[in-house]
């Protein structure tokens, strides 16, 4: 193995190809030196080694393993090398390891071991071995080639061979040696620095390559002098070396380098001219002499019809450059132009490569950015190549395919310093081609080459120089005022050829006046970290202009002034809009005003010329005209904007939006940058400013639509591919203009922002669309193409299209400005600020605070107007407050807290609602009271006429009775005579029924005859039915009918034969039948009108000699029969015979019918006489039942008289009671009424500061709150004499006592912060979003909600969007806990209360779905818009660091504990563990007044709530009355309660606060502990780690009788047990600053120190020019500290000065002596105290404070805690469990896994035995872990991961992931975790982690037990010369110590 190092070009590469071109020719091992070269760099370690599927877990190849495999199969000794050309790093070159050491081998994944042959060689090319370990440089011999060992000359001396004849030769290396060797050495000699780095080697090589095209035979001809080869060679030179150059911070390097070769070479036969730059000037063909460049420019034409983007003015530069790079491409040499952002790099470069011939040249567009690797680039480089043969892959045909790549320095460079983007690249370049990472066979790309550009000040700055050198780089400067007074004078006066000449000639004027504040601006306005995108170049400048362009003369005519006025309103756009303060705004108004008065003071005065407003837009006039105009007034503005809005809100969900001034502005702005091509905006600012709304508006106004991601829990890169691919269909194919409006919440993933980059700068997004998407697009825009009037190819067709998507797409970036995630998204993707307008947001005015506030408060009802204006500006007050105490509170507690428009709005809205709904309480609370106080006053003055009433009432009921007793003998006599004729009709009745039984049986019999001769009726009339009238005239036209025709009409003619004629000469011959049927109409009427009952019994008598008698018919007359023979006749003969038969049966049936009518005539009289008695009976029974009716309402009326004088005398008794009882209430509440209305006054001014309260406090601590309460908001409401309670406390006016004793009973803690917080909690209208790191919060929020069905969702939950819509949709309260720093984006809707109203439904949008809010219902059952869900949200993080924009959708209320609450809490458990039954009994006690208040609350309530709403007469309800005697009794015996609870309460109290010092000792360690995370991120603690320390150390508190000795154990116990808790995981530096402010704070808290004593130690008092006395030996420094000590502290120090000053020698003794710390002080001084002894020596010897500080934590604490804690693992594992992990805190050198290996040897817990896992975190592993993790808490078993800090993206998965382990685990699962400190280590891991640090201590004493501990009690049992051992132990670990020490 051998490395091959050196710089680019320092000829590595011909080196091994040189040799191994040597071995070929020399046939060394009998064939062909073979060699495969790869970059390892290139390719990710998975495709360079291969890699095991995670899931599959099939083996996959990689490329060397492939190489050398391949390789090793080869059975002969050709030399095979593996060429690995590319940065060495720690991650490919370790698996490498193997291979190169003395096993030769490389073992892959797969456990598949490749052996390195005897004829296999690895030959390294490197540049460095920085990232290379001893162990691998000492594996390979290195071959170092310096930059000048070979150097240039070699390549120069073959080159110039390649030029022509010898002749040529010559010159060209005399003039090498003549211009460019000392020209390089001087360079060197005098550090000239390029715009980036380039070797000489790289220049010689574009030196050669511009003379191969300059001196070409037409330039120089064969024999032509050497005057012509020098002079194209100092041109070819000069660029070559100097064209990289620029200006850079105000050192223009190209006038430096023209000037010295100017006077370097002034000799020289060819000399360039004095003026200008040598870069000024090119070779003539003609002369062959210098000729400036200015002669060949060309000349511009304006296109007034063609787009600003495509504009190109001819310069000095793109002229030059142009001709250099054109020349260079027609000689494949790569051009790369390096410049700032805005000089035309881009431009030019895309306008060299489409001016190529298509038919030869192709090129291809590639933007790099952050995130390009070689694994994303390959796809783009593969994309235009076709394959040729085999491996080969080229550009289609023979054309040549140029690849553009932009901003080349932009790919992210790996830990390891290397873009692998841009080596992938540097293969392709070096060795042709890249790998198939499929096949894994190398890909040789032909017909290729490459040109660059990019910005030296982004990205990495520059590239690696082996890349650089392939280029010809030029410097691309900024232009310098004259080339712009070129290029935008020229456009601007082509654009103004359509105005009048007054108009043109003010062109030149407004171009100087835009030159001049652009190189203002530039020169004033500098970047900084914060002002980083104050990036001022050639587009500011374009965009000015652009906007200037939008003039038109209709609209400007020949107003010279309104052209200059636009001018001034583009600049404020363009450069205003940037910056990003007030301050920088009025600074530029300043600059503005300059260069007005200095420039334009022509063309008006500067106040007409900057009068405000200065509005341009182009819905001016009218929105719909999209012409650009100025708008005068604010007024017309605001009238066409709010028209606007209206629409808007007419079509989409409403926007309740106030244009105020800044509002409009703002609309303006954004309608301005969208309504222009290419129109992208960056809108800058906090959240809820207004960004998104705003832009919704002005896209309104400009009619286009508005497009916005969906983001749901599966949305991903893929869905937003695809909705960009479908923008781009609409808006390329379809034309449709669209915003599409994007915010940095909607940002899943980084990669999201590679497309925006890729789509602001360039438009082409590379993996966007498929070769058949291209298709089908470029078939789709051909129509439109071609009616463009261009060419309809490809190129042309896609190029089309994505010129559209640009021009119609407009993009609306929405970011905030918050933290450093802009920033550095800015710097990754240039194109966010480079190719978009930006607009800042900055907060709003007061002015617009006030605006809002006025328009949102005009609907409600004040008393005054005054007093409404004074509330809008008293909210615009409280707003700026909270935003100044914000930052005093950041800048003290390190915490922020944001205010934004939106708070504003939300505190407005809650205002509105919250005093809505407290008046509306009021009046229900005053309407009650009154209805109670009218209801007594009734009762009490009915008492008195009610005991009249009664006297007058009974007299009556007497009388009553009298009547009644009469009337009822009179009925009883009446009732006697009416049952006895009521018998005689029953008698009669009986006789009428057997009359009635006997004809009814007779009439059915008759009835049943009678229905036997129906169906005979019935078939003669069907008969009769079948004839009709031409069957019959059929019939009658017969000439001679059969003889059974005739027997049928002769028995018809006898039927029908008129009654009483002779029936013998009845004509029945047919002649006769004939003339009976003459009328066919009449003869069938005959028929149907037959009298069939009546029929003659003669007649029928002839009629049965036809048909035959009864019992024997003719069987020839019959239908059947008869049919044959006539039809007609057959239905005769029907009827003739059913009508006899039906005769027959009515002759039978007749008689009995003659008898039936004589029964019933006999049954009607027995009926009639029946009738006469019943009358007689009910004329009877009638009189009795009046009687009886009358003796009824007698007896009624007698009852009811009765009835009234017991209701009288029960009204009298409830009166008096109800009277009686409730006296003390009706005075109570005849008060409470006059309350009331006073309260309803002061209202509008308590509910102002209770809406603050809920919209602002929550985040801050007491301190600042009741700052802001009490020294802010209150001062400033009496200024303003808004009205309002006196005294007033908003938390009580939020929440009443008996509220906060059920709050408290639920378990919130009693602190006033807690209460506080439970009383925003519970009122304010955004979720709530707690910071609750000792989850005391949450805790009670559980127990508060349980009873309502509380969902709680953890976000690591599997389908907790499940439940979260199940929350919603069934209105359940709902608890999200332990959220991050940041919020899931599909959660935003939720946070935001995004609800939509659709009807009565009101929906919410999580991602695609809708889901239904349950809401609460109006007294009919219809839905309201108030959604019955609540949503809490919480987090564990002790500070988070939320963004504004959740700031401003939730309620951030801080939950941390506070020193009462937890020396409350603390108090309880000492109490508990002292004395169990005084604390059960102060539980108990305190539930019971907690319920006691409640109680007494609801008893009052519902007595007045019954009493007032009882309905009619309340004196008759006496349930009622009753029931309110009941509760005053009630309530009396609670009241006594309640005191003897109070009472007993306070005795206990007593007692438990005799442990109160304890209480109070572990608050003030607690805090102390919590504040350790400020010196470093990893100490971080629970509270519940903190008590279970503060518990154990009770337990082991030695006993004592006395009780205070007992309360001084614990106390130090508990100190101490917290000391080594948390010192065992600190670092050695850290742990006396830990002990030093635990002692400060013990004695500050015991009184032994004051505030001010520890101030003088920790911020020492300074005196300054003071006269030092003893300055032979004591600094001024020293003596002026002292001084200060004297006057800080004269009852202590005062004598000082002059002590020292008389006493200097023994002064001088004592601070000089080597441990002054052990001496006493001189003189008296040395009863000075310990601590004042401290700050002297701080003061005198400031070197020996470590010492003196642990001796004084030593003498005031004890001895305990100085000395370092030996680790000792064994004794943490106890403090251990399966849901608390132990984390090792790394330090160099050392290693946890032995410790943690040797104790799990004793547990059981071995690898051996498949229960201890450890992994080493780094790439790849994660998955490894969470199965270890997986498996252990199965198993009970042991998994320690190691170096979690390596896989930082991961953690927060492991963090959720122990969570989840808690529950359900084996009892013996433990889990190790270790790190060095990072802050990428959760806090939620730290806190509930048992943290330990192995670091070597300091001190000899500390060392040697650290050292001691190793050895434990086996080792001297298995030894049996104990004391020997240990002596000698001893000795060994003595010598070590001394050794560390």
């Amino acid at each position: 193995c051998c490395f091959v190092l050196g710089a680019a070009g320092a000829g590595k590469t011909k080196l091994w190809e040189t040799l191994a071109a040597a071995q070929t020719h020399l046939n060394y091992g009998g064939g062909p030196t073979i060699h495969q070269a790869l970059n390892p760099k290139a390719v990710t370690t998975n495709d360079l080694y291969g890699y095991m599927h995670p899931v599959t877990k099939e083996p996959y190849d990689g490329i060397i393993s492939k190489m050398m495999r391949d390789y090793s199969r080869m059975e002969n000794d050709i030399p095979k090398w593996i060429i690995l050309d590319g940065d060495i790093d720690a991650e490919w070159i370790e698996s490498m390891n193997t291979v190169m050491d003395d096993n030769k081998v490389l073992t892959l994944v797969s456990n598949e071991r490749i052996p390195l042959t005897a004829s296999m060689r690895l030959i390294f090319e490197i540049s460095h071995l920085r990232n290379a370990s001893p162990a691998t440089v000492s594996r390979a011999g290195v071959i170092f080639l310096n930059e000048s060992d070979i150097g240039w000359r070699p390549y120069v001396t073959t080159w110039v061979e390649t030029m022509g004849d010898q002749k040529v030769a010559t010159t060209l290396e005399q003039l090498f040696d003549q211009y460019v060797a000392p020209m390089l050495d001087h360079m060197k000699r005098e550090k000239w620095r390029h715009v980036t780095p380039l070797m000489d080697f790289a220049m010689v090589q574009t030196l050669c390559k511009l003379l191969e095209g300059l001196l070409t035979r037409e330039n120089a001809p064969p024999g032509s002098d050497k005057e012509v080869y020098e002079a194209y060679f100092q041109y070819a030179a000069i660029w070559a070396l100097g064209g990289g150059f620029n200006v850079e911070k105000g050192n223009d390097m190209r006038k430096v380098f023209s000037d010295h070769w100017r006077s370097e070479f002034a000799k020289s036969s060819v000399r360039f001219p004095d003026e200008g730059l040598v870069f000024d000037y090119f070779i003539s063909k003609d002369d062959k002499r210098p000729a400036p460049w200015s002669e060949v420019i060309h000349e511009y034409k304006h296109d007034s019809d063609g787009n600003f983007s495509d504009i190109l003015v001819p310069t000095l530069d793109t002229t030059r450059i142009g001709f250099l790079a054109n020349m260079l491409l027609d000689l494949n040499k790569p051009i790369m132009l390096v410049g700032g952002p805005g000089t035309a790099k881009t431009s030019l470069l895309q306008m060299l490569l489409k001016a190529q011939d298509p038919d030869t040249n192709v090129h291809f567009n590639i933007n790099f950015n952050s995130f390009t690797g070689a694994e994303s680039l390959q796809p783009m480089l593969e994309q235009p190549l076709e394959k040729k043969t085999g491996s080969s892959f080229g550009p289609p045909g023979t054309k040549k395919l140029i690849y553009f790549i932009d901003d080349f320095n932009m790919p992210a460079p790996d830990a390891y310093g290397t873009q692998s983007a841009i080596e992938l690249a540097r293969q392709q370049i070096d060795y042709g081609g890249f790998y198939d990472l499929k096949k894994l066979t190398f890909k040789s790309v032909v017909n290729t080459m490459f040109v660059g550009a990019m910005n030296p000040t982004s990205g990495s700055f520059s590239i690696i120089d082996r890349m650089q050198r392939h280029f010809a780089t030029f410097a691309c400067p900024f232009p310098d005022q004259e080339v712009c007074r070129r290029i935008y004078g020229q456009i601007l006066a082509g654009h103004l050829e359509a105005f009048p000449s007054s108009v043109q000639n003010v062109g030149a004027v407004v171009t100087e006046a835009a030159i001049a504040l652009h190189t203002l601006v530039a020169d004033n306005f500098l970047p900084n970290a914060i002002k980083f995108h104050y990036q001022w170049n050639l587009r500011e400048l374009s965009n000015v202009f652009q906007g200037l362009l939008q003039a038109t003369p209709a609209v400007f005519g020949s107003s010279v002034q309104m052209l200059v006025r636009l001018f001034v309103h583009e600049a404020h756009r363009v450069y205003q809009d940037r910056l990003v303060d007030e301050a920088d705004c009025i600074r530029f108004t300043e600059q503005v005003q300059k260069v007005v008065k200095e420039k334009l003071n022509t063309v008006g005065k500067e106040e007409v010329l900057l009068a405000t407003p200065l509005i341009f837009a182009s819905f001016a006039g009218d929105a719909d005209d999209h012409v650009v105009g100025p708008i005068p007034t604010i007024d017309e503005l605001s009238a066409v904007l709010n028209k606007k809005l209206r629409e808007y809100n007419e079509n989409f969900a409403r926007m309740d939006l106030v244009l105020f001034e800044d509002a409009m502005a703002h609309v303006c702005r954004i309608s301005r940058i969208i309504n222009r091509p290419r129109g992208n905006a960056l809108l800058i600012g906090v959240g809820g400013s207004g960004k998104q709304s705003l832009t919704r508006l002005a896209a309104f106004i400009s009619s286009y639509d508005v497009f916005q991601i969906k983001l749901t829990p599966t949305y991903g890169m893929n869905d937003f591919k695809e909705d960009l691919f479908n923008l781009y269909f609409k808006v390329g194919l379809k034309s449709a203009q669209v915003t599409f409006v994007f915010t940095d919440q909607h940002i899943f993933d980084e990669r999201m922002l590679v497309y925006f980059n890729n789509l602001l700068s360039t438009g082409v997004i590379p993996d966007l669309h498929t070769d058949e998407d291209k298709d089908n697009i470029v078939n789709g825009i051909r129509a439109e193409v071609k009616a463009a009037g261009l060419l309809d190819s490809r190129d042309n067709c896609w190029d089309f299209f994505i010129s559209k998507v640009r021009d119609n797409l407009h993009v609306v970036l929405c970011m905030s400005p918050v933290g450093d995630a802009f920033r550095v998204r800015c710097r990754k993707f240039p194109a966010l600020c480079g190719c978009s307008a930006i607009n800042y947001f900055h907060p709003w005015p007061r002015d617009a605070l006030v605006s809002v506030a006025d328009k949102f408060l005009a609907d409600v009802e004040m008393e005054v107007p005054e007093v409404r204006a004074a509330c809008a500006q008293h909210m615009a007050f409280v707003h700026s407050s909270v935003g100044e105490t914000a930052l005093r509170y950041k800048a003290a507690e390190r915490r922020n807290v944001y205010t934004t428009p939106k708070s504003f709005l939300e505190l407005i809205a809650l205002y509105k609602s919250l005093l809505a709904g407290n008046r509306a309480t009021l009046d229900m609370l005053q309407t009650r009271l009154e209805s109670g106080l009218v209801k007594l006053k009734e009762s009490s003055a009915q008492v008195a006429d009610m005991q009249v009433q009664l006297q007058e009432e009974s007299v009556v009921v007497e009388n009553k009775k009298v009547e009644v007793d009469a009337l009822l003998v009179q009925v009883g006599q009446e009732s006697n005579i009416a049952e006895e004729e009521s018998a005689k009709a029953a008698v009669e009745a009986e006789k009428v029924a057997v009359i009635q039984s006997e004809v009814a049986e007779f009439k059915a019999q008759c009835e049943q005859d009678l229905l036997a001769a129906e169906p005979a009726l019935a078939a003669a009339a069907e008969a009769l039915n079948l004839l009709n009238k031409s069957a019959l005239t059929e019939l009658k036209s017969l000439t001679s009918p059969p003889k059974e025709v005739l027997s049928v009409t002769a028995a018809v003619a006898y039927m029908l034969a008129p009654p009483g004629v002779n029936l013998k000469k009845v004509d029945v011959s047919w002649g006769g039948s004939k003339k009976m049927m003459a009328s066919v109409e009449n003869f069938l009427q005959a028929l149907l009108n037959f009298d069939k009952d009546n029929f003659d019994l003669q007649a029928k008598e002839y009629v049965r000699k036809y048909t035959g008698p009864a019992d024997s018919p003719d069987p020839t007359f019959n239908y059947d029969y008869m049919k044959s023979k006539s039809f007609a006749a057959a239905g005769l003969c029907a009827w003739v015979v059913n009508i006899c038969i039906y005769h027959d049966i009515f002759l039978e049936v007749e008689p009995k019918r003659k008898k039936l009518a004589e029964a019933e005539a006999k049954l009607d009289d027995a009926n009639r006489k029946l009738a006469d008695v019943h009358a007689r009976v009910k004329m009877l029974n009638d009189k009795c039942a009046a009687l009886q009716q009358q003796l009824s309402e007698a007896t009624d009326e007698k009852n009811g008289l009765i009835e009234k004088a017991e209701r009288t005398a029960k009204r009298l008794n409830l009166a008096e009671r109800l009277v009686n009882g409730l006296k003390d209430e009706g005075v109570r509440w005849g008060e409470g009424v006059e309350s009331l209305r006073e309260q309803k006054l002061l209202l509008i001014g308590d509910i102002l500061v209770s809406s603050s309260f809920i919209a602002y406090i929550g985040p801050f601590n007491m301190i600042y709150r009741r700052d802001l309460i009490n020294q802010q908001w209150l001062p400033d409401m009496v200024a303003r004499q808004i009205p309002m309670s006196e005294n007033l406390n908003p938390q009580k006016k939020l929440s009443d006592d008996a509220t906060v004793a059920q709050w408290n009973s639920e378990g919130l803690p009693a602190d006033e912060l807690s209460i506080d917080n439970g009383a925003i909690i519970t009122t304010c209208t955004r979720w709530p979003l707690i910071i609750d790191p000792q989850l005391q919060g949450v805790t009670w929020i559980k127990r508060k909600e349980e009873k309502n069905g509380l969902i709680n969702i953890q976000l690591s939950q599997r389908g907790y969007m499940d439940k979260l819509v199940k929350g919603v949709e069934e209105g359940s309260p709902i608890l999200i806990e332990n959220i991050g720093e940041t919020i899931d984006a599909v959660l935003e809707p939720v946070i935001s209360r995004g609800f939509i109203s659709k009807g009565h439904r009101l929906i919410l949008k999580l991602g695609d779905k809708e889901v239904d809010v349950a809401c609460a219902k109006d007294e009919d059952g219809t839905p309201l818009a108030k959604p019955l869900f609540k949503l809490y949200v919480q987090t564990k993080l002790p500070n988070p660091d939320y963004i504004p924009e959740i700031q401003a959708q939730t309620t951030l209320i801080n939950f941390s504990v506070t020193a009462d609450g937890l020396r409350d809490q603390l108090l309880a458990q000492v109490v508990n563990h002292e004395r169990p039954e005084l604390e059960l009994s102060r539980a108990q006690l305190l539930d019971e007044q907690n319920e006691y208040t409640i109680r007494l609350s609801e008893l009052e309530d519902d007595l007045l709530y019954r009493l007032a709403n009882a309905e009619g007469d309340i004196l008759s309800d006496e349930s009622l009355i009753a029931s309110l005697e009941a509760t005053k009794v009630t309530v009396h015996e609670v009241e006594v309660k309640k005191r003897e609870s109070e009472h007993t309460y306070g005795e206990i109290a007593k007692a438990r606060d005799t442990y109160e010092p304890v209480a109070a000792r572990g608050a003030l360690v607690y805090f102390l502990v919590d504040d350790l995370s400020v010196i470093e991120h990893m100490y971080h603690y629970s509270l519940a780690s903190f008590d279970r320390v503060f518990n154990r150390a009770l337990r082991k508190a030695p006993p004592h009788d006395e009780p205070a000795q007992r309360i001084s154990n614990l106390s130090d116990v508990v100190t101490l047990a917290a000391f080594q808790f948390v010192t065992r995981g600190l670092f050695e530096r850290h742990r006396l600053i830990f002990a030093t402010k635990l002692a400060l704070d013990v004695l500050q808290a015991s009184g032994e120190l004051s505030a001010e004593d520890v101030d003088l130690l920790v911020r020492p008092p300074a005196a300054h020019d003071t006269h030092n006395p003893l300055a032979s030996w004591m600094s001024n420094a020293t003596w002026d500290a002292v001084v200060a000590l004297a006057e800080a502290k004269p009852g202590v120090f005062g004598a000082l000065p002059e002590d020292m000053d008389g006493s200097w020698k023994r002064w001088k003794e004592w601070t000089e002596t080597e441990t002054p710390e052990l001496e006493p002080l001189p003189q008296d001084w040395k009863r000075l105290s310990a601590f004042h002894r401290l700050v002297l020596m701080r003061a005198l010897r400031p070197d020996r404070m470590h010492l003196a500080t642990e001796h004084w934590v030593k003498d005031s604490m004890g001895a305990a805690y100085v000395e370092a804690l030996p680790f000792d693992l064994e004794a943490t594992f106890e403090d251990a469990s399966a849901s608390v992990p132990i984390f090792f805190l790394l330090s160099p050198g050392v290693d946890p896994v032995v410790p943690v290996r040797q104790l799990g040897h004793q547990m059981g817990k071995t690898e051996e035995q498949g229960k201890f896992v450890t992994v080493s975190l780094g790439q790849g592993q994660e998955p490894v872990a969470e199965k270890a993790l997986d498996k252990m808490y199965v198993e009970g078993g042991w998994a320690m991961l190691q170096n979690i800090e390596l896989v930082a993206r991961w953690l927060p998965k492991l963090e959720k992931k122990l969570e989840s382990l808690i529950e359900g685990a084996h009892p013996d699962f433990r889990v190790f975790l270790s790190a060095l400190p990072q802050k990428v280590v959760p806090v939620p891991i730290l806190q509930n982690s048992i943290k330990l640090t192995n670091e070597p201590p300091s001190g000899l004493k500390a060392n040697m037990l650290r050292a001691y501990m190793l050895f434990d009690g086996t080792v001297w049992e298995n030894s049996s010369k104990q004391s020997e051992l240990k002596a000698i132990v001893f000795a060994l670990c003595f010598f070590h110590s001394v050794v560390c020490e």
